[in-house]
């Protein structure tokens, strides 16, 4: 039994999803089988489409509980991409996944009836509840946090699904055209991006989505079997704030989902006159997973703060007009706003300034020039520290 098995228990849920893969499974086997025969005929392509079918198992297998054939799949498509493998080590490889695929294939017939049933998701882990949403109100479905899972894979889309339960509403694509316009209709908080989508690769997507701003203060999660170092720097350049590779760990894809579903739902505001201080510091925060408002002066810093009531204000000292103290003192006088944590970003703090700052209930000051990455870590802290309070 494999380490995800022991360690995620037992459910209907689970089962039933299970059951779909290992008749996908079943699918990708007579699929392979095809391709060991055409390969043998020296058919154009052979290799290219069985390419196809190595590589989805390699992602799915360890998922679903059958690390071997994940394990074997990667052998074996490690060898189908290197030039220096010759056809007779190729096909043996091929052969060695097909034997676990068939000891995963002898579990469908049973699976319902034996004592020692698949895993499933622990109840911290997902609602099994079908008939749950019906005690909810209408508000409290409609506050759910949107995810859209955009991969070309249905027994897998239909696991993610299943993972999260009801405390997100959950919407799927299967096709590269579909996400761009998926993501204008409903605006979900975070999107899970299969790179191996039909028609448009999710790298290019979110290089795309990237350029657009559309997902400026949307969370994207690379979920992919393609794990070359070129790829995820790729995402990671275009804005993707994680990069998962297949097989995915069911429990670490969902604290993973969780913990950037918590971040994003806290708002960060910078007041900043400086345009470039400013998108730096509001670029670091969004590549942390935070939605951030920027705001130019401190007036318009102070109606941010009072219209959205932010988590967290990164407030720049020294700015023409309303100048940092000032901001300070406004918010301290407004019952909505004064127990919102503040960064003060000063040119200079000497002792004096330290305790002003701290006599004015600052959260923490920097002195320019400052650290993008420090700022950010500290803001994090403070954010953590005020969802525990």
């Amino acid at each position: 039994m494999s380490a995800t098995r022991d360690s995620i228990g037992e459910s209907q849920s689970w089962r039933k999803v299970r059951q779909q893969y290992l008749a996908q499974l079943a699918e990708q086997r007579a699929s392979i089988e095809q391709g060991l025969d055409a390969l043998e005929r020296s058919e154009p392509d052979a290799e290219k489409l069985l390419l196809v079918d190595l590589h989805k198992l390699a992602g799915s297998g360890a998922t679903f509980g059958f690390a071997e054939i994940s394990q074997r799949a990667a052998v074996a498509e490690d060898l189908f991409r290197s030039e220096g493998s010759g056809l007779s080590e190729k096909t043996r490889s091929v052969q060695h996944l097909l034997e676990e695929v068939d000891l995963a294939l002898e579990e469908r017939a049973v699976i319902d009836s034996a004592a020692e049933s698949a895993p499933a998701l622990a109840p911290e882990l997902v609602n099994s509840d079908p008939a749950s949403d019906t005690h909810r109100s209408d508000s409290e479905l409609e506050a759910r946090p949107k995810i859209l899972i955009a991969e070309d894979d249905l027994i897998f889309a239909n696991l993610l699904e299943q993972l999260f339960g009801h405390e997100v509403e959950v919407h799927t694509v299967h096709d590269g055209k579909a996400v761009i316009q998926t993501i204008m209709d409903i605006q979900p908080a975070m999107v899970l991006l299969d790179d191996g989508l039909p028609n448009v690769s999710g790298l290019d997507l979110v290089e795309e989505l990237h350029t657009s701003g559309l997902t400026r203060d949307i969370g994207i999660v690379m979920l992919t079997g393609n794990g070359a170092a070129t790829s995820i720097l790729r995402a990671v350049r275009a804005g993707a704030i994680n990069y998962m590779v297949k097989p995915v760990d069911p429990q670490t894809l969902v604290r993973a989902v969780r913990e950037q579903l918590n971040k994003s739902s806290s708002t960060v505001l910078v007041i900043d006159d400086d345009p470039l201080v400013q998108q730096l510091v509001r670029d670091g925060f969004r590549a942390a997973g935070y939605r951030v408002l920027g705001a130019n002066d401190g007036v318009r810093g102070l109606d941010l703060a009072r219209e959205k009531i932010p988590d967290l204000i990164v407030l720049d000292r020294m700015m023409p007009g309303l100048e940092g103290g000032a901001v300070l003192h406004h918010l301290a006088q407004d019952d909505s706003t004064r127990s919102i944590p503040v960064i003060v970003l000063t040119a200079k703090a000497g002792s004096g300034d330290s305790m002003s700052f701290l006599q004015r209930g600052v959260a923490d000051f920097l002195t320019k020039p400052f650290n993008p990455d420090e700022l950010v870590l500290r803001g994090r802290r403070i954010l953590e520290r005020k969802s525990h309070a």
